[in-house]
């Protein structure tokens, strides 16, 4: 299969999926767009502005304060622990960039990642007794750093995958520069 077929095949893969992938020079950008992040992170950015406005200027109790606390902290939280939704390779100057949200910005060398993992999870659902139900084929795609996990893409599929999956993990090993063996 020649590289025009293949990332025409890539492409294919990512778009089914929400992501939309662009090539600029030497970067290869993933992008999924989030919808309701930012509405979230406003409501829940008003409510808790406004229960720590009350609870310091008019004098409520200390719960008051703390659940302002907690309602300006929970957008950040999680934005850090949710799929990024930009991911930028950067193959000259050899660095991944994962977004996540509005603040969550981490930058990795190339050197650093050890490992693409891919974890595949069946989700059933049932329809009625007498009939099967559906079956959702998640693949979740993760680098290795050091000692950590982290999360990079989450493709769902219909049915079982194994070479659209194959496709998408040899082409971001192949941008990452990471040594496969067979």
């Amino acid at each position: 299969m020649n590289s025009t077929t293949h990332s025409m095949n890539i492409v294919s893969i990512l778009k089914e999926n929400g992501y939309k992938i662009t090539e600029r020079g030497s970067s290869t950008v993933l992008k999924k767009p989030s919808t309701g992040s930012l509405t979230t992170f406003i409501i829940f950015g008003i409510i808790g502005l406004t229960l720590l406005t009350a609870g310091i200027y008019i004098g409520l109790h200390a719960t008051t304060i703390l659940s302002g606390l907690v309602f300006l902290g929970v957008p950040l939280i999680y934005e850090r622990y949710k799929y990024p939704n930009t991911i930028i390779i950067n193959c000259e100057t050899k660095e991944m960039t994962l977004k996540s949200g509005y603040t969550v910005t981490r930058v990795y060398r190339f050197n650093d990642i050890s490992a693409l993992e891919v974890d595949e999870s069946i989700v059933t659902s049932d329809v009625s007794p007498f009939k099967d139900g559906y079956q959702d084929f998640i693949y979740t795609f993760k680098v290795q750093i050091g000692r950590n996990s982290h999360k990079l893409l989450n493709l769902v599929f219909r049915k079982e995958s194994e070479s659209s999956v194959g496709a998408v993990t040899s082409y971001l090993s192949e941008r990452l520069a990471l040594q496969t063996t067979l």
